[in-house]
């Protein structure tokens, strides 16, 4: 698997993100960043001590191993790294804006992507009589003999947005999972602004780069909404996962020093 194809996995993408909310504190405030690293420090270099004597609450005479030791750094990088998260969560937002501005020029450049939405839709346009000419293009209203308009443009709409919103969840899966409490609202959502768009623009031709510029500004705003409620709940997840990971270096060090325990008769 090369990088590309790891980047695009769930794991891939959270270590993205979280490098890159890292890069944005440092970028953000120099001086702040700063001080949350040698914070981070001093917490590493706290949970390293209080990995190493705490067993001494029940076996005074206990004494670390090497791979005691080795699980006490274990918990001190496990704290560095929460702490440099856990200040950077709030970056989230301008994050987000620099990944969906880097998602909409790829969504432009992916030819064969439009070129298979082009086709359905010229498909689902001829199902409902709507001749298409040119091939490449997509024709969305036919006045027929009778002076009656045949409007295709929700059926196209639906088709373009499902599109959008596919490839957002294949290339952006952590941030997906922060649009996919909305997913069922965003998909007609994005729709409905398409119909508008081109009600308000009336043509017979339907522009994939306005397309574009409508479906990514709908995801866009649909993840706006979401991130001031994401962010404690971030943290608050992460402070669980930290302490949910700490108990297996602190787990291991207190079997280790309980079954070292000498019984005097």
């Amino acid at each position: 698997m090369n990088y590309s194809e790891f980047a695009n996995t769930d794991l891939g993408s959270t270590l993205n993100l979280l490098v890159a909310l890292v890069e944005m504190l440092q970028q953000a405030d120099v001086r702040y960043f700063q001080l949350v690293v040698a914070g981070a420090l001093l917490l590493s270099a706290a949970m390293w001590w209080i990995c190493s004597v705490f067993s001494n609450l029940w076996n005074k005479r206990y004494h670390l191993h090497l791979w005691h030791h080795l699980l006490c750094f274990f918990s001190a990088v496990i704290t560095f790294f929460t702490t440099l998260i856990f200040f950077s969560i709030p970056y989230l937002q301008p994050f987000v804006e620099f990944s969906v501005n880097e998602w909409k020029r790829e969504l432009a450049a992916n030819g064969n992507l439009w070129n298979g939405a082009i086709d359905q839709s010229r498909k689902a346009c001829e199902k409902l009589g709507i001749p298409q000419k040119n091939p490449g293009i997509v024709y969305v209203s036919y006045l027929g003999s009778d002076g009656k308009e045949i409007n295709g443009m929700k059926a196209v709409s639906r088709i373009f947005a499902n599109t959008i919103l596919k490839d957002f969840f294949d290339t952006r899966p952590v941030l997906s999972l922060i649009l996919w409490a909305r997913g069922a609202e965003a998909r007609p959502a994005m729709t409905e602004s398409m119909v508008v768009y081109f009600e308000a623009h009336p043509g017979q031709i339907m522009d994939s780069q306005i397309v574009i510029d409508v479906g990514t500004g709908k995801i866009r705003e649909s993840l706006a909404r979401q991130i001031p409620k994401i962010v404690p709940y971030a943290r608050g997840g992460l402070i669980v996962l930290f302490l949910l990971v700490q108990a297996i270096p602190f787990g291991l060090v207190a079997y280790s020093s309980y079954r070292d325990i000498k019984v005097v008769t």
